[in-house]
């Protein structure tokens, strides 16, 4: 590098002023640029210029941009700067506004083109505090000796207090509802937008950008406005102007209040365009959409096949009728202040009386009330007569005021002749109805509405003015049957046929009839239900007597029941008796002649005699047994069954007729007695209650094999005594544990084995236990399995108060 001329150093250095000072006396050869006898001549005319200037001017030197200033830029520096910022890079001595200065440094190094700006925001230290700024730049670049771009020059005048006002006047535009942009320079790049601006931009407008750049397809013409009021000076003022442009890829259109009004500096030349609009697309679309709704609305009016009328309000001048309103009425809607006032408006009330001006709806809609259907007769322009079916409303604005009254009639003359031709028809039915006891009804499924006859309120209790509705008809039925009459409805809709069903109804008094609905649904011409209607009778005295004939038949059934069960109860009782009977009889028979063949012969063997007089005394007892059983049924069936009650201890009883048994020399059977220590005493008949004993000891003998256990059990039990008795032999099926206890009732498993018995002895047993106040019950767990009979008698305690018999 060549070395300065020393007359330049020397001058260098002989100037006065503290940053010359610094300068000379920094050590300079540890920095990228070198000792000062080093310096191209380049840098040092551009140190000698800023150090002779009296405004804040600053180099940025090199690669890094070290910073050398002048004496007025300590003021920018602040006292936490100055003096170590010099010689240093300058983003190292502005960190905080890296972001915005970096890249202006950059662009200039790149481009060798400077860059201005007036009451620039940013954001320094100073003193030890990060604070706002203001300030005025302009940045050029310095070249050195080889034409390169050797830094760059700097010249800042910090204007914080306009800039602070102005950014006050901006604060103001920042909350306004409206986009406000401020647009400067002949290319009318953006120098400052709202808030409301960016967010209808979506952010694309910034600072320093020409906005036909920003803004391609914003549309040349309107460009050229601007330019214009730029040019010319005439503010632009634009009502509803449409514009068009292209937005993520669609073509968009909106509708704006625009104001352009030229900006002047303070020599009064146009260096700006100040931009004011107000989206109003919204307010826009919406009024075409109520004025095509308007359109539609009238068309609508037009096209209707009823009269219609419109009349603002107060005045109650007619702004609006369709043609149907002189063709119903034959003659044409006046303009005066109601429809009632003049003359040719004639209506008359179902009694007669005029209508007077006030009560035609429309007046009535002008002073806030909705009419629904109301019927007047009306004379026409020609004279003649019709009926008027007529309904009115108020028409209000957003506020609630009523702006107008709408009124909408139709001819209903020949609907009236027609309901009053049916009314006539309906009475000649009911009073047909009436004589035959019937009741009509008919329920609309589309209202709702069920309408009946006065029959059929009086057939369910009720006054004939009484108000009656389907839901109330249901809920007089009984509970049992409602869901009965849904069900019966529904199917004869959906199955397009009649139906008729009997119901239980609740009248009010709480008394119970019967009665009989018919009915048949109606539907319209596309299959869809329209309503059911039908009958009703009052079927009580019917059903009574069915009931009675159903009660009679009943009790027939039951007496040839019984009488049937009786024949079949005396086959039974004879076949048995007969079987029962032939064996001792005939074992009696063949012994006698026996003994009286062994009598003759003289060969009377007393070993032999006394055995078959053994089985005579057997055949004897057990025709004995046989006749006592007969004659207890018939005592029971006759209610003679005596009973002979006295305090009576039953284990005794049952010990004595156990010994009995073990003594018998054919016994083989084993008994095993179990009972508790103590036990309480009875009132019995000891002879019947010891027939029970032998009866059940019996038939657990008999249906137990050979060398069987038969065990009982005596116990305390519910205040009384318990007796079981269980053995281990054939036992019963389910279906016979009954069965056994009613009169000639055998299990089959006793009948197949061939045992003997009238099944007398278990139907004995439990009436005479039963007369005792106790109970008899048989448990098994199935066939081959054994049974157990218990039965239970109370104390003595227990049946203190009871009759003996």
């Amino acid at each position: 590098m060549t070395r300065p001329a020393p007359s330049n150093h020397n001058r260098f250095f002989a100037d006065q002023g503290e940053l010359a000072t610094l300068i000379r006396q920094h050590n300079w050869a540890q920095t990228p640029l070198g000792s000062i006898e080093e310096w191209p001549q380049s840098l040092c005319t551009a140190v000698d210029l800023i150090l002779a200037a009296q405004v804040p001017m600053a180099i940025a030197w090199g690669e890094e941009g070290r910073l050398l200033y002048n004496d007025a830029y300590r003021a920018i520096l602040g006292s936490t700067k100055h003096p170590e910022a010099l010689g240093q890079p300058i983003t190292r001595v502005f960190p905080e506004a890296g972001q915005t200065l970096e890249p202006l440094l950059q662009r200039i190094k790149t481009t060798g083109t400077g860059s201005a700006g007036s009451r620039q925001p940013a954001l320094l230290e100073r003193n030890g505090h990060l604070a706002q700024r203001y300030l005025d730049f302009s940045c050029s670049s310095i070249r050195d000796e080889a034409g390169a771009i050797g830094g760059i020059l700097l010249l800042c005048q910090e204007t914080t207090a306009l800039g602070e006002a102005e950014a006050r006047f901006y604060q103001l535009f920042e909350h306004a509802p409206a986009m406000i942009a401020i647009l400067h320079g002949p290319d009318l790049h953006f120098e400052y937008v709202n808030t409301a601006f960016q967010q209808f931009v979506h952010g694309r407008a910034q600072n320093g950008q020409p906005i036909a750049d920003v803004f391609p397809t914003l549309g040349l013409p309107f460009i050229q406005l601007l330019r214009q009021v730029f040019n010319t000076g005439e503010p632009f003022i634009g009502n509803e102007v449409a514009v068009h442009w292209q937005r993520e890829g669609a073509a968009r259109e909106g509708f704006f209040d625009f104001v352009c009004q030229p900006m002047k500096n303070r020599q009064g030349v146009i260096d700006g365009v100040a931009l004011h609009g107000v989206n109003i697309t919204d307010q826009v679309l919406a009024r075409r959409a109520v004025e095509a709704a308007e359109h539609r609305l009238a068309t609508i009016v037009d096209q209707m096949p009823l009269g219609v009328i419109i009349a603002e309000a107060p005045s109650g001048k007619i702004t609006q009728a369709n043609e149907q309103v002189e063709t119903i009425l034959r003659q044409p809607p006046l303009t005066t202040s109601t429809i009632g006032l003049g003359d040719i408006w004639l209506g008359f009330h179902e009694d007669g009386r005029p209508v007077l001006a006030e009560e035609w709806p429309l007046a009535r809609a002008l002073q806030g009330e909705t009419v629904y259907r109301a019927e007047y007769r009306y004379q026409r322009g020609d004279g003649t007569m019709i009926w008027l079916r007529i309904s009115s409303n108020p028409i209000r604005d957003t506020t609630g005021t009523i702006v107008a009254g709408l009124v909408v009639f139709s001819d209903i003359t020949q609907q009236r002749e027609a309901t009053a031709a049916l009314r006539a028809s309906e009475a000649r039915l009911n009073l047909a109805l009436q004589s035959s006891g019937l009741g009509s009804w008919m329920y609309n499924f589309i209202t709702d509405q069920l309408t009946t006859s006065d029959q059929c309120k009086t057939i369910l209790g009720l006054t004939p003015d009484q108000e009656f509705s389907y839901h109330a008809f249901v809920g007089q039925i009984h509970p049992d049957d409602q869901a009965a009459v849904s069900q019966d409805i529904m199917h004869a809709v959906e199955s397009n046929t009649d139906f008729s069903a009997d119901y239980r109804a609740i009248l009010p008094d709480q008394t119970q009839r019967w009665i009989t609905v018919q009915g048949r649904p109606t539907y319209r011409l596309d299959g869809a239900p329209v309503a059911i209607i039908g009958t009703m009778q009052d079927i009580t005295a019917r059903k009574a007597a069915e009931e009675e004939r159903e009660r009679l038949l009943a009790a027939e059934q039951t007496a040839r029941a019984a009488a049937e069960e009786a024949v079949r109860s005396r086959d039974a009782f004879l076949s048995i008796a007969a079987h029962e009977l032939r064996t001792p009889v005939t074992a009696l028979k063949g012994t006698t002649q026996l003994l009286a063949r062994w009598s003759a012969r003289g060969s009377m063997d007393p070993v032999r005699v006394a055995r078959n007089v053994g089985i005579l005394e057997h055949s004897a007892d057990r025709l004995a047994e046989l006749t006592e059983d007969l004659l207890d049924v018939s005592r029971i069936r006759t209610g003679q069954l005596p009973l002979d009650r006295e305090p009576l201890a039953l284990l005794p009883l049952i010990t004595a007729d156990l010994e009995r048994r073990r003594e018998r020399e054919d016994q083989q059977h084993t008994f095993a007695l179990h009972h508790d220590q103590q036990l309480p005493i009875i009132s019995a008949d000891s002879g019947r209650i010891d027939q029970v004993l032998t009866n059940l000891l019996d038939n657990a003998v008999k249906y137990t094999p050979q060398g069987g256990e038969i065990t009982i059990e005596v116990r305390s039990q519910d205040r009384g005594i318990a007796v079981s008795i269980q053995d281990h032999g054939i036992g019963l099926p389910p279906e016979a544990i009954e069965q056994i206890f009613v009169p000639f009732g055998r299990a089959k498993n006793a009948i197949a084995s061939n045992l003997p018995g009238m099944g007398l002895g278990l139907y004995i047993c439990r009436m005479i236990i039963e007369r005792h106040n106790g109970w008899i019950r048989a448990e098994s767990p199935g066939e081959n399995q054994g049974t157990t009979m218990t039965f239970w008698l109370p104390s003595i305690a227990n049946t203190a108060g009871a009759a003996n018999d």
